[in-house]
Order: C-alpha cells, then structure tokens, then sequence
C-alpha cells in the first residue's frame, strides 16, 4: 500500500506540484503517508497537534464548523479561537488566507468580527492594527480590533501585494456569511473607507475592487443600496468600480438597466426585490455569451 501511494505520489510530484513533492519529503509523509497525502486525519486534532504551516492550511480547508454539525459548543469556541489566532497572527500568509476562507463558511457571528480584525492587521505588524481604536460592525456598536484585544503577536511584515491579497480575501469572507454588519464593513471600504495608510495606491485600488465585488455576490437590499452609492460616486472616475458595482446592481436586482447612476437611483428610491440567485446552467450559459 505504501509502495502504491509512493507511485501516485510521484507522479504528482513529476507533473510540478512542488507542494506534493514537500509533503512527500516531511516527516508526516514518512510516519503518516496517507494522512499527509489525503488528509485523512481529523482536522481538528491536526490543528491541536501539528505545528507545520502547511499542513495545518489544509486542515483548515477541511474543517467544518462544529456547531452546524452537532458538535458542543466548547468544540465551536475552539475553532474559533484557533482560526482567530490563525487568520490575524500567524507568519504564513497561507495559513492566514485558509483560516479566513473558512471563517467566511461559518455562521458564527464572531466570524465577522475576527475577519474584520484579519483585514486591519493583514500587513503582519502588529503595529499595523488599530492599537487604541474600536470600529463599528453593526447599528452603531463598537468592537475593538487592535493587536491588544486579542493579545497576539504578528510577524515583521508582508509585501504590499501578499497584504493585499489577504485584504481581498477577508473581503471576500466577508461577504460569503451574508451577514448585515458584514456588509456595513464592506460598504465602508468600497467607499474608500477603511484603507490602510501604508500601501500603495494600486493596492488600495485592488482592496476596494474585492470590497465591490463581495457586494455584488451578498444578496440582500442593504448591498443594492451600497452598489448605487458606489456608481453614482465612481460614474465617470473610476472604470473598474463603475462596472464593478453595475454588474453587482444588475445582477441583484434581475433589471438590465445601464450604468447610470440616475437610473438606478430611481430603481433603488421605486423599490425592488432581490432577484433568485442564477443556477449553475443559467450562469454556464451567461459566461458562453460574453
């Protein structure tokens, strides 16, 4: 059986998947081939146990939330704070960017608050965070998102662009849990709210796309209102937000009317409802069209 996974393993490694080949070299590989190859092991005790960065990304992935699946609230609050710890704190981007695309699958309210604590200490200094600043997430109240709240400790810093790819991941969390105080936050960065001083424009034009574009996948009014706000201020300045919040506009509300803002905003004031979302066949077909 060995001798098979060695085989297989190879041949992935020969294809240049460097990843197959550095998990084939590791030590889990040679106590645990199957588990380092196919992740058999449960993935919560590989996040208790396993200090590799790697493998702790991919049990990340495979993790589900304990309280969708009958599991004890002690179970939840684990997870929690091991994906907190994680997607704020820890020295690999990847390891960041697994906990918080997990964070976005969960129903649990406080992912919506640690994902926006991953946003504003992305850059991987702990001095990058809010030290004595709390922001609002929902009707006006205040939760705080500096390093001390959490007491964690970060690494010296990542590139602008690793930075703001964690950004636009933590967007796109964000607006995966559908969560109203989610789209508060993702409202204010596309308005140009919410932008780290440090980085540089392209990045900063980068953070606020993925913020537009998380609305327009949110189905609920509140995310129409933010989209028309978003075209009637980048209407003639900003190409890239304009199509941005015009497509999320179209396809939230089912109606196909231009990128113009005073027709939206008589959409928006008419009243509307949040058109079915688009099946698999229907968007198969819209992407053979364009």
């Amino acid at each position: 059986m060995t001798r098979l996974i060695v085989m297989v393993a190879l041949v992935a490694a020969g294809s240049g998947c460097a990843s197959t080949w550095e998990t084939m070299t590791s030590r889990q590989f040679r106590d645990k081939p199957l588990d380092a190859m196919f992740g058999t092991e449960d993935p919560l005790t590989v996040l208790r146990e396993n200090p590799d960065g790697e493998t702790r990304a991919r049990a990340m992935r495979r993790l589900k939330e304990p309280a969708a699946n009958g599991r004890p609230e002690s179970e939840q609050d684990e997870v929690v704070q091991i994906l907190t710890t994680a997607a704020t704190s820890d020295p690999s981007p990847w390891v960041r960017m697994a906990a918080i695309d997990t964070l976005g699958k969960f129903r649990d309210p406080r992912a919506v608050e640690t994902l926006a604590a991953a946003y504003y200490q992305a850059a991987g200094r702990p001095e990058s965070a809010p030290q004595a600043q709390t922001v609002s997430v929902s009707g006006g109240r205040q939760v705080g998102v500096g390093a001390d709240r959490l007491g964690l400790q970060g690494p010296q810093g990542f590139p602008s662009d690793q930075a703001a790819n964690i950004r636009g991941r933590a967007l796109e969390a964000l607006a995966h849990t559908g969560r109203p105080e989610a789209v508060e936050f993702l409202a204010r960065v596309a308005g140009g709210q919410e932008l780290p001083a440090d980085e540089d424009p392209a990045a900063k034009d980068f953070v606020r796309q993925r913020a537009v574009a998380g609305l327009g996948q949110v189905r609920s009014k509140e995310a129409v209102h933010a989209l028309a706000q978003v075209l009637n201020a980048e209407h003639g300045k900003d190409v890239t937000l304009t199509n941005l919040a015009h497509g999320g506009l179209v396809s939230l509300t089912g109606q196909n009317q231009p990128a113009d803002p005073q027709a939206w905003g008589a959409v928006v004031q008419a009243g509307f409802e949040i058109a079915p979302e688009p099946n698999l066949l229907q968007r198969t077909v819209g992407l053979a069209g364009e």
